[in-house]
């Protein structure tokens, strides 16, 4: 069985020397297939004699010594030229490979069915070289001179063998070197390639104008002010058709228009009719309303008076009949009695007044008395009955009593303010305040009362309140308390007859109706003396003093004339002369203002729009023409802070996103050219794998799973793929102990351009 060869397709080396091991490689495999296929060669060819030897029957057994040598010398020619052809040409040793291929098919064929033959033909052969070792003459025969050349050769083809497992070894170690020498190749690779993109980074923004964007964006902003500048020159050229104010302008002009003619026109045509409407709408209403006014003075005169188109004769009626319905308040005399006697709703409440007055204070026991003396007046019998001392005993206690209503009433008087309404309730408060006395002093028993005097004097006389006495005493007492009782609802029923007669019902009573309409009338009298007593202001007309209703009467005569037009002074005179002259003159003048605004409104437009863009202008840069972004104007700000942020921090936080990804300076490595990088720790996590990081260039790598698996890989050439070799006994030698190592070394050699391969495509394009 040969070797497998290295593939035809060239391994991707990382390094020149892996390159180089690749290259030795490949003559060893040619060199030691060559040696296994010759050896293989010569062992068939003596297996082949041998076992012809041996089928020769015992008659024949001397003679095979001789067949056998004259066999072996007969193709001892080929034997040593195969001998001899061990470093031939590429070509022979290729033919030789085939053949023994398809003697090694033939050989697989029968290999099972012969093994117990071969093992056989294996002693028989031992025997025969014990035979044939030597012959009579103690010469060595020719089978033994080949199977020691054979044995020379196979010495030769270990001795070989064994040079190219050092060989090999040597390569590994190399290798491994190179994996070193790979790394640090790769790193110093990628340190050029971050300091190339670090400076294609800062020429790439100094190429786009990144760092200089401010300048540009300055000389813009001042190109964009001198247009904005220019824009001002042609302003003063616009028109509804062209220019920047063309929209303005156009909308101006339809402004105008539309105006013309809702307004303009309008007027001009309202102005026109003015004086038809003017006599439709003003003169003829104004006519026909004084002529109301006067149907209906003549309506209202025509029930008091036979000049019934005049106010004055008819307020003089109605002054007359409202001064009856007044009257007048009267005057009294010292005696009570009126001096002037009274009359109307005045004159009622001067009684009621006066009526009021003869309850209140003092006076109150005046009516008190006058009511008892008239009780006892018509009852002349019981006068004597009572006698003088009975009499002023009961006069003095019903004074206390009557003076206390009497000041009541003087109270509530006080605060009427001439009501009649409180007047009548202030009496009649007092009536009953008096009554209520009375009835307690009746009913109460002490001493201090009327009825208790009495009775202290009725029990000194021997009265013993017997309800049953015709005592002389006894029957005084009883027509004192008939007296008392009878006074008491004299003096409720006044107050009783005021509240029904006057007071009631609450919202309708007499009182209440002359509180209203007292002064409703003094009003009115008042208003109608003033208006048909003559004033110190006379017409100029008339030349004397008129009153109120004369000068209305006055002025509506003057107000139909004026309306009429039957004086040189009327309205038609004044509407044409103040109203319609002037509103024609104005009128015509309009068009032409409307015009004037116009041409105002189109400067001031202009002058805005100038003084807008001048503004605006102004606002990119200062007085002196210096643009600043930013400062005091805040122009293009965000712009300016984002720009500053950019400008101050881009370039470096790309350069350093290059360091983090790519990887920090190695500080142990060499200056100029031999810098490297540092490979952080997961930054290559596939590259990781392959060469296990960190890996110094003075490192020696041992070929184990622990300096990754290129290294790995390639120690196992020499721990894996050569360990056939070691120390291997002659007699245990077979073409497996030349070609199951080098199979091993080809599979290892596999497994690294596999991880070379793969591992390239981890790194980074172009290194």
């Amino acid at each position: 069985m040969l070797l497998r060869p290295p593939p035809k397709k060239a391994l991707k080396a990382p390094t020149n020397s892996t390159g180089q091991a690749n290259e030795k490689h490949k003559i060893h495999f040619y060199s030691l297939n060559s040696w296994i296929e010759t050896a293989e060669s010569i062992r068939k060819a003596a297996w082949s004699k041998a076992e012809e030897a041996y089928s020769q029957d015992s008659a024949y057994r001397g003679d095979s010594e001789c067949s056998v040598h004259d066999a072996l010398k007969d193709n001892s020619p080929n034997v040593g030229l195969k001998l001899g052809e061990i470093d031939n040409a590429r070509q022979k040793i290729e033919q030789a490979n085939k053949s023994l291929g398809n003697e090694v098919d033939n050989l697989g064929s029968w290999k099972q069915a012969a093994g117990s033959v071969i093992t056989k033909a294996n002693e028989k052969c031992d025997e025969i070289l014990k035979k044939v070792k030597t012959d009579k003459s103690g010469q060595k025969g020719p089978i033994f001179k080949e199977a020691e050349t054979f044995k020379e050769k196979g010495k030769e083809l270990l001795n070989v063998a064994q040079k190219a497992k050092t060989e090999v070894e040597k390569n590994v170690e190399n290798a491994l070197k190179a994996v070193v020498q790979m790394d640090g190749d790769l790193k110093m690779d990628l340190y050029k390639v971050r300091e190339e993109i670090k400076t294609q980074i800062g020429s790439a923004l100094k190429s786009i104008n990144v760092l200089t964007l401010d300048e540009l964006v300055k000389g813009d902003m001042k190109t964009l002010k001198e247009r904005i500048s220019d824009v001002t020159k042609d302003v003063g050229k616009d028109t509804k058709s062209s220019g920047l104010l063309q929209n303005e302008l156009f909308k101006l002009d339809e402004a105008r228009n539309t105006f013309n003619q809702n307004t303009v026109t309008p007027i001009q045509n309202a102005e026109k009719g003015l004086e038809v409407k003017f006599k439709e709408q003003i003169q003829e209403k104004l006519s026909a309303a004084v002529s109301e006014v006067d149907r209906a003075i003549q309506t209202l005169g025509g029930k008091f008076s036979q000049n019934d188109k005049k106010l004055q004769p008819i307020f003089e009626h109605i002054k007359k009949q409202v001064a009856e319905i007044k009257g007048n308040g009267g005057e009294w005399d010292n005696r009570g009695t009126w001096k002037t006697p009274g009359s109307g709703l005045d004159g009622i409440r001067t009684k009621v007044q006066k009526y009021v007055d003869a309850f209140s204070g003092w006076q109150f026991g005046s009516r008190i008395t006058g009511w008892t003396e008239d009780i006892l007046k018509h009852n002349g019998v019981v006068r004597p009955m009572i006698g003088r001392n009975l009499r002023m005993i009961t006069k003095e206690q019903l004074e206390i009593d009557a003076d206390t209503a009497g000041q009541e009433v003087q109270q509530r008087n006080n605060g009427a303010g001439g009501d009649i309404v409180k007047n009548i309730s202030a009496v009649q408060a007092g009536c009953e305040h008096f009554a209520d006395k009375l009835d307690e002093r009746m009913k109460n028993s002490l001493s201090d009362t009327v009825e208790g005097s009495q009775n202290m004097r009725l029990r000194e006389r021997g009265c013993k309140n017997c309800k049953n006495c015709s005592d002389e005493f006894c029957k005084k007492n009883s027509v004192l308390a008939a007296i008392l009782c009878a006074l008491s609802a004299t003096v409720r029923q006044v107050g009783n007859e005021l509240n029904s007669v006057l007071l009631e019902p609450p919202d309708t009573n007499i009182a209440s109706i002359l509180d209203t309409i007292t002064p409703i009338a003094s009003d009115l009298s008042d208003k109608l003396t003033q208006a048909t007593e003559k004033s110190g202001s006379p017409p100029v007309s008339q030349g004397q003093p008129q009153s109120p209703a004369q000068a209305v009467d006055t002025a509506i005569g003057g107000v139909r004339n004026f309306v009429e037009g039957k004086n040189g002074n009327n309205l038609t005179k004044i509407f044409n002369d103040s109203v319609i002259n002037n509103l024609k003159t104005q009128v015509g003048l309009l068009p032409t203002a409307v015009e004037a605004f116009d041409g105002v409104a189109k400067a001031q437009i202009k002058a805005a729009a100038k003084a807008a863009i001048t503004a605006a202008a102004e606002q990119i840069s200062d007085a002196r023409g210096t643009i600043e972004l930013g400062g005091k104007n805040n122009l293009m700000d965000t712009f300016n802070k984002q720009f500053t942020t950019i400008k101050s921090s881009l370039e470096g936080n790309i350069k350093k996103e290059v360091d983090d990804h790519i990887g920090q300076d190695d500080q142990t490595g060499g200056q100029g050219g031999d810098q490297k990088v540092e490979l952080e720790k997961g930054k290559f996590p596939h590259y990781e794998k392959h060469v296990t990081q960190p890996v110094e260039l003075d490192k020696t790598l041992t070929g184990k799973a622990d300096d990754g698996h290129l290294p790995a890989a390639i120690g196992d050439i020499k721990t894996v793929g050569l360990a056939a070799l070691e120390k291997p006994e002659i007699k245990n030698m077979n073409n497996e102990t030349f070609t199951g190592p080098f199979d091993k070394v080809t599979n290892e050699l596999e497994a690294i351009k596999e991880l070379v391969e793969k591992g390239c495509r981890s790194l980074p394009e172009g290194v």
